[in-house]
């Protein structure tokens, strides 16, 4: 079939109509202009006309009479029949005359809190503000439709959003967190959500793209000028923080300077961990190829289900600098250059539960972790558009971490001290070209990178010793992972069929070296080195067909075959992957789909180690024997339902997944030690159902959020040479609303119930938990505010509960405000809680962050 494509492609004779589109007034191009070719009603192609108002579309040249259509908003349509002889180009000017209609009285209503055009919602900021916002993220949580999770990920109208624009232009791809986070919300006009965003040119004029964006729309006079914010602020017990924006928007340049440094809490690495967004449906060719390189060794310590910064103590400091320039309307690039580092503190006590045969084993330990983290990093990219059939568009990004991660620890009346250091770094590059063909598009991506990840472990003294008084354990892994690639996609669209066919072919080199010795003495279990090489060329079709304007069908089918050779022993695979889902959209009642996909791939190098590798001072872990392709079905079901104008969004979604052949952890578990292996298994069973509206109560004048969610986890394993099957069964049900009264008190509220239930063979555990969070905000004056958030928690028997509280002084007409800010304010001591995980159940008491206050003064220009 791809034989054939390209052949038809490059054989046929075409022929082109091309030439501007003006007004007939004045001779002035009209950009934008919709250029379609018939003949016999039969679609052959279209275009849009540039700044120019040029325009040019090839069609194959068997037709002698073609019709075009001209349309423009504002102008009436021109059609016109054009004669094509002897396979001739054919130069087609035209004219258009404004169209001037008679309206009845139109009302404007400046008071809409919310505009709907086309694929674009526009939400007026001042009508959902409630004067505590201190972020754009802070902002987005006001807003009905927008949802912002503990991790900072946004979701609009139901699905995560792909990058954060201003005024329509790119400055931190994937890192849209550094803008969310860290800008402030006072120098916007208002808040758009994008749907069907597809930055390539060339690909956006016969696609629509599944990915949704934000723009964030400036006020007048933040435009073409210097602005920004800065803070300071200094208080009890050595507590200081500062922010400084500083932004130079036009439409040319966009120069965003967002930094900070504090000890109250505020994390910088956060802001990096973004979710992995992946477009999905037929249009998905702007993927990234970066592989994953995992550390063997992680000492991070445990954490709970609260912000951190009411039991973590926290040092941080970040500073990002975004560039996007524009050099003329083909050109232009964008840069993210960032640092930051964060250096958390935090105690706890942990008591260990394991419900294994042949019996139950418990301990327990007092932890303290000092964990800093230190990285530099820039993102580059270049976009070239020389005419409206061609781009190129080039990136490369380099990162270096340094982390340095101590734990002193205390079981069972022994001391012991953990140590990690870890150096990592990677390059990456790709390269895409796009160039449009008749009735479709050529897209060509090359891709490659190093990564490497350098880890230095030491343990006093070493438990996993016979005689351990004296010994210390010292352990360097070196892992490297090296690759590129090429992929190759045709992409076409003729009347309500759209089809792509892909080859490619993607090469990857890993290894990894371990060395321990204790006392200097090499210990050959311990140390070993691996290393893999793994070729797999690819080919991938891929059907989207329109049944009518509602029913749409998608299809992927691809096939994978990997040469893999690892430590010099060579085997084969063949990987299948599929697609297939019908979709019913734009109804009365909303969006429908539901699907079926077919998932195999081959783990990493870290998955198949042939030597033990030191996790911790009681824990050893082993790799697979051999290697084998890992294996699952997904069935899944996705409704949803929005009235942007009403305010009420409906979301639900149920997905199944059965894994044919997966990893398990094969573990020697007693009371001194944990030796594992990754072992081949089936049978593990998932079921996510979650639901979900979103309401706007105009009696009370609120927006409220109603939702349950549930999951059941089927996990197998192997514990002490038992099989076991756990059973984890978790259901919540939450409720939460925002007030947006015309009064001098508003609200915010959240309730959760959660209902977790495990067991296997030999137990069953279960726990309950109640949260209730409430902000209220006091508008005292129109120059004193009052804001504070109080957390509540009933696990079981226990409760515990954080809080804080801020007052803000701002004057009228000033550029200036003054602020109070406390926390925990009845100075808890601990905050304690349980979790519940496969075969094991874990009690923990945290140390709190003591009450501190702290004064900030704020200048905004």
């Amino acid at each position: 079939m791809l034989i054939l494509c390209i052949s038809k492609t490059s054989l046929a004779q075409n022929i082109s109509i091309f030439g501007f589109i003006k007004k007939d007034q004045d001779s002035l191009p009209i950009p934008g202009t919709s250029v379609v070719l018939k003949n016999n009603n039969a679609f052959l192609g279209y275009a849009y006309s540039d700044e120019s108002g040029a325009f040019r579309i090839n069609v194959e040249s068997q037709y002698e009479q073609l019709v075009m259509e001209v349309s423009a908003l504002g102008f009436k349509t021109y059609k016109d029949t054009l004669i094509v002889k002897d396979h001739e180009n054919v130069l087609r000017n035209v004219f258009l005359s404004e169209k001037i209609e008679t309206l009845s009285t139109v009302v404007l209503k400046s008071t809409e809190k919310i505009e709907i055009n086309r694929d674009t919602i526009s939400y007026r900021l001042s009508a959902f503000e409630d004067g505590t916002e201190n972020s754009v993220e802070d902002m987005l949580k006001n807003l009905p439709g927008i949802e912002v999770d503990d991790n900072g990920v946004i979701r609009a109208l139901g699905e995560p959003i792909d990058k954060i624009l201003i005024e329509g232009d790119d400055l931190a791809n994937s890192n849209y967190k550094v803008i969310s986070q860290n800008l402030d919300p006072s120098v916007l006009k208002s808040i758009e959500i994008i749907q069907n965003y597809e930055e390539n040119p060339v690909l956006k004029q016969f696609l629509n793209s599944n990915a949704i964006v934000l723009n964030l729309k400036l006020k007048e006079d933040k435009k073409s000028l210097l602005f920004g914010k800065a803070d300071v602020g200094i208080g009890a017990k050595n507590r200081y923080t500062s922010d400084l924006n500083l932004a130079l928007i036009n439409p040319n340049f966009k120069l965003l300077n967002l930094g900070f440094i504090n000890n109250v809490g505020r994390t910088a690495g956060s802001q990096f961990s973004n979710y992995e967004f992946m477009v999905g449906g037929f249009n998905d060719f702007q993927k990234s190829f970066e592989p994953k390189l995992k550390p063997l060794v992680f000492l991070q310590g445990s954490i709970m289900d609260i912000e951190e910064k009411y039991y973590v103590e926290n040092q941080a400091f970040s500073n990002s600098l975004l560039l996007n320039k524009k050099f003329n309307k083909s050109l232009h690039v964008k840069n993210t250059l960032y640092t930051y580092r964060d250096n958390f503190k935090k105690d706890y006590n942990i008591d260990y539960t394991y419900f294994v045969p042949p019996s139950t084993i418990s301990y327990t330990e007092t932890n303290n972790f000092d964990n800093t983290d230190f990285s530099l990093g820039n993102d580059f990219e270049l976009q070239f558009s020389p005419s409206a059939s061609s781009n190129l568009n080039a990136s490369a990004s380099f990162v270096y971490k340094n982390k340095n991660d101590v734990n002193i620890l205390v079981t069972n009346g022994n001391l012991i001290n953990q140590t990690l250091k870890s150096e990592i770094n990677s390059f990456n590059s790709q390269i895409q070209y796009t160039k449009k063909l008749n009735k479709g598009a050529m897209v060509i991506d090359g891709f490659s990178g190093i990564k490497s990840n350098n880890q230095f472990f030491k343990i006093h003294p070493n438990r996993l010793a016979q005689d351990s008084v004296n010994s210390e354990l010292n352990t360097n892994y070196k892992s490297t992972l090296k690759y590129w690639g090429a992929e190759s996609a045709f992409v076409f669209k003729s009347g309500k069929t759209s089809h792509s066919y892909t080859i490619g072919v993607n090469h990857t080199s890993e290894k990894i070296i371990g060395h321990s010795y204790e006392n200097e003495m090499v210990l050959d279990s311990l140390s070993g080195l691996d290393h893999a090489k793994n070729l797999q060329p690819k080919a991938q079709i891929k059907l989207k067909l329109s049944i009518n304007e509602r029913l749409e069908f998608n299809a992927m089918v691809e096939g994978k075959l990997s040469f893999y050779k690892r430590n010099n022993i060579s085997s084969s695979f063949f990987l299948p992957n599929a697609d297939f889902n019908i979709q019913l959209k734009e109804g009365k009642t909303g969006n429908y789909r539901v699907g079926w996909e077919y998932v195999s791939k081959l783990e990493t190098l870290d998955y198949y180690v042939d030597f033990f590798v030191v996790n911790s001072y009681r824990s050893l872990g082993l790799g697979a024997n051999q290697v084998k392709p890992i294996t699952n079905n997904r069935y899944y079901f996705k409704h949803s339902f929005s009235n942007v104008k009403k305010q009420l969004f409906f979301s639900t979604s149920l997905s199944y997944i059965h894994f044919n052949s997966q990893f398990v952890q094969e573990s020697l578990l007693n009371q001194n030690y944990n030796v594992s292996r990754n072992v081949y298994t089936s049978g593990q069973n998932l079921i996510f159902f979650n639901t979900s509206v979103t309401t706007y109560a105009k009696p009370l004048n609120m927006s409220l959020k109603m939702g349950y969610n549930y999951s059941r986890v089927i996990n197998p394993s192997v514990i002490n040479n038992t099989y076991l099957e756990t059973i984890n069964n978790t259901s919540g049900i939450g409720l939460s609303g925002t007030s947006y009264f015309k009064s001098f008190f508003n609200f915010k509220f959240q309730l959760n119930f959660t209902d977790i239930k495990g067991r296997n063979v030999e137990s069953e555990v279960r726990n309950r938990r109640f949260q209730f969070v409430f902000n209220p905000v006091f508008k005292i004056t129109s120059e004193w505010l009052i804001s504070s958030k109080f957390e509540n928690y009933l696990v079981d028997s226990i409760f515990y509960d954080a809080n804080y509280m801020e007052v803000t002084y701002k004057p009228e007409l000033k550029k200036w405000s003054l602020g109070l800010y406390a926390q925990n304010l009845f100075n808890k001591d601990t905050f304690e809680f349980n979790y519940l995980n496969n075969y094991t159940n874990t009690n923990i008491a945290y140390k709190t962050v003591p009450r501190y206050a702290y004064i900030y003064w704020r200048f905004k220009f």
